[in-house]
């Protein structure tokens, strides 16, 4: 900036008492010399020297006019000059977002602009009303002593912090700094007083992320490793990582991953870092890490740009996906096998169902399959929490000799076998036959697993195939009956006849003969 140039305007009482006798001893001196230059007559001369006296007066007096005109006028310019700067002041005191205070020796308020008084939660009326004393808590009296010698010793105090007392009860934390000034004769204490709650908090926001992110960080469950940017260098491990990895933090600290050899497929490497480098994380990207004893592991990574001190590092998370892999892969062949089941159970002549007894005696069929539904005319949802619907279907004479057969074979983990009718609301009478094995569950419940065949045919034939037999069993009777019966004059004849060798060998009808 140019400095101002000086104002020579300003005439003081002074300057213009010498320029008035500097004029007034010009005109004596020189003034009577002009007189008679001009003429030597007595009565001329007395005349000229009578209007030099009214001119010198007049001039003079116009001198003097224009010199304390002058001077009033710039009087005025400076008594408006200060006016306007003492506006300008104010408006700048009072508009400042630095609370500005000032104050005696012993803290009572002089002058505070609206920012000192929204500090404290006050108007600026409010404030006037207090001293400092009574916006400082009693634990900063000793500090308040110290910036006080300050302030005797080297006329200035702070930068230093404490907290004011607000008007709602709360203490809210400050910076002040100030200096000794002198206003009407008494030394007073002019202070700028910076509120730094907000920082404040920030600061204990920053602290408690801090200690936050370095618990999270000790003690997650998943492996966690801080890395240097663009080395690649590991600065810090958590004991997960350690267990993880199978290292010593010895052997990690300061080395890479490429060192220890973590990375199985360097392609998986080189990718990760791109993706870092373009979006500045990665997430769950899935890979295949080498531990120390050589032995590999499926590991989802995940990882981030960070900036610590003005340095740039990674934080990486690792997490072992070696159980999920295997637990994926024993879902996908016990699905192939239920499809592969499922396709059986579609093609299976009989039906295929499951049957629970829990330990407090209900029962429930966790699965039937659809011969299983078309032999009862039920659905999986009537029975999969409760098998009841079943002894509904099943003929009431055999319900009994169902139940005691599953209570027995519960009783002895024996398989279950059995036979019974199955009456259809809309299909008829069909005969089944059951055949299950048990087993003991966790819980205490048994389960069968077992097939249901329909023997409806075969059962007509074993009914066909009785009464056939009872049929010939009824002829056999008869033909025995009439055998026993066309017997009976033989023997007799054999008993009497004097010559039995002969009777016998001769032929039946001769035999009939004598004996009609």
């Amino acid at each position: 900036m140019k400095k101002a140039k000086q104002d020579t305007g300003a005439w003081t009482p002074l300057r213009i008492v010498l320029l008035y006798a500097l004029f007034g001893g010009l005109w004596i001196l020189f003034s009577d010399t002009v007189v008679l230059w001009l003429t030597t007559d007595q009565s001329t001369l007395s005349r000229l020297q009578t209007f030099k006296g009214w001119f010198f007066i007049l001039v003079t007096a116009l001198l003097l006019f224009g010199l304390i005109n002058r001077m009033v006028g710039h009087g005025r310019k400076t008594v408006n000059d200060l006016r306007n700067a003492e506006e300008y002041n104010r408006t700048l005191f009072d508009l400042s977002p630095m609370g500005l205070a000032l104050c005696t020796m012993d803290g009572r308020l002089l002058q505070i602009n609206p920012a000192y008084a929204a500090i404290i939660g006050r108007s600026v009326d409010e404030t006037m009303r207090l001293t400092y004393w009574d916006i400082t808590p009693e634990k900063y009296a000793e500090q308040e002593q110290a910036q006080l010698e300050s302030l005797r010793t080297t006329g200035r105090y702070g930068p230093y912090e404490k907290e004011y007392l607000h008007k709602d009860g709360h203490l809210v934390a400050v910076r002040l700094q100030g200096r000794l000034i002198a206003k009407d004769g008494e030394q007073c204490i002019w202070s700028s007083v910076e509120d730094i709650s907000e920082c404040k908090q920030a600061e204990a926001a920053l602290r408690l992320s801090e200690e936050k992110f370095a618990k999270t960080f000790r003690n997650s469950p998943d492996a966690i490793a801080l890395t240097s940017l663009p080395d690649g260098q590991f600065v810090e491990v958590n004991e997960s990582f350690l267990r993880l990895s199978g290292y010593r933090l010895d052997e990690i600290i300061g080395r890479t991953t490429l060192d220890l050899g973590l990375w199985v497929e360097l392609e998986d490497r080189r990718r990760y870092l791109a993706m870092l480098h373009a979006a500045g994380m990665v997430r769950e990207m899935e890979t295949v890490f080498r531990k120390k004893s050589g032995e590999t592991m499926h590991a989802l990574v995940s990882g981030e740009v960070i900036r610590l001190a003005g340095s740039a590092f990674v934080l990486t998370v690792i997490l072992d996906i070696t159980e999920r892999k295997h637990a994926e892969e024993v879902e996908r062949e016990r699905h192939n096998l239920e499809a592969r089941i499922a396709g059986i159970v579609q093609t299976a002549p009989g039906a295929i169902c499951a049957f629970r007894l829990r330990p407090d005696g209900t029962t429930a069929l966790p699965f039937v399959s659809p011969k299983w539904e078309e032999y009862y005319q039920l659905t999986q949802a009537d029975v999969r929490h409760d098998a009841s619907p079943i002894y509904q279907r099943i003929h009431p004479d055999d319900v009994a000799h169902v139940q005691q057969t599953i209570l027995e074979s519960a009783r002895t983990m024996t398989p279950w076998r059995d036979a019974f009718r199955i009456v259809r609301p809309a299909g008829g009478e069909i005969w089944a036959e059951g055949h299950s094995t048990p087993v003991l569950e966790a819980d205490g419940s048994i389960l069968w697993n077992g097939f249901v065949t329909d023997i409806t045919y075969r059962k007509a034939s074993e009914n066909e195939l009785e009464q056939h037999r009872a049929h010939l069993e009824e002829l056999v009777g008869e033909r025995t009956h009439e055998l026993e019966r066309s017997r009976s004059p033989c023997r007799t004849c054999w008993r009497t006849c004097p010559r039995p060798r002969r009777i016998w060998k001769s032929p039946m009808p001769s035999c009939r003969n004598w004996t009609g």
